[in-house]
């Protein structure tokens, strides 16, 4: 005897559908969305850059003395500089909107960016390039001091990557490096602030406007008063 099962109800085949269709097309929709966010994060990043390079190039070259020559090492030095600081000022106003994605993204870019210029500093040092750091053959007080603070801020976001710094050590470490970013800054442009009729093209020194944005970064860091303020910041740069 045959026993014949009686037809599902027509809601329950559409249900079935439209969990079946839901299940495969989320996550390609999810996948495309993250893709569109990727982009578009690293659209922004070109786009620091491209402005970084175009101030570097507009007040150097167009409005200085320096040689296009130099645009490869020298000048990309001082665009990528730039661009460290206000991926770290990005990523501390995303902090401050609680937007974590953001934040942990601009602070990877500003670890990165404070990468190459490292490198990028360390193979032209010399008294050609920075002749305001020597006094005869060897460096004066201003270039000792600029160096001495670029170390530590360097060293204090390396330190921001063991793994055994906790949270609130890794928020303390990041406001350390932001202070020694800013005492690089002063040691080595301070002298050059003052003299604002000496700047090309009546723009601001790039070392100024650094300066200015590590202060942004640092003050909105210390003013956010979420609980978790800095850390998501601390914990990405150096990832």
């Amino acid at each position: 005897m045959t026993i014949k099962l009686p037809e599902p109800p027509a809601a329950f085949l559409g249900a079935r559908f439209w969990v079946g269709w839901l299940n495969e097309t989320l996550p390609q929709t999810l996948a495309a969305r993250i893709d569109i966010g990727r982009t578009i994060m690293v659209t922004k990043v070109v786009a620091v850059l491209v402005g970084t390079s175009i101030y570097t190039f507009v007040r150097y070259v167009i409005f200085g003395s320096v040689d296009l020559v130099h645009m490869p090492v020298y000048l990309a030095n001082k665009s990528v500089s730039m661009a460290a600081v206000v991926a770290l000022f990005a990523a501390s106003l995303a902090q401050a909107r609680a937007i974590s994605s953001q934040a942990q993204f601009w602070g990877r870019v500003s670890w990165h960016c404070v990468c190459i210029h490292i490198l990028l500093s360390l193979a032209i040092v010399s008294k050609g390039y920075y002749s305001k750091f020597f006094q005869a053959d060897k460096m004066n007080l201003t270039g000792e001091a600029s160096i001495l603070f670029g170390v530590l801020a360097a060293y204090a976001y390396w330190m921001m990557g063991s793994r055994d710094s906790h949270m609130a050590r890794k928020r303390n470490l990041l406001l350390l490096s932001i202070v020694m970013i800013a005492g690089h800054l002063v040691a080595m442009g301070l002298a050059g602030w003052l003299n604002v009729a000496g700047w090309n093209g009546g723009m601001p020194p790039i070392s100024l406007i650094s300066f200015l944005l590590a202060t942004g970064s640092f003050l909105t860091l210390v003013l956010v008063r979420e609980k978790s303020a800095g850390q998501t910041v601390a914990t990405e740069m150096t990832h």
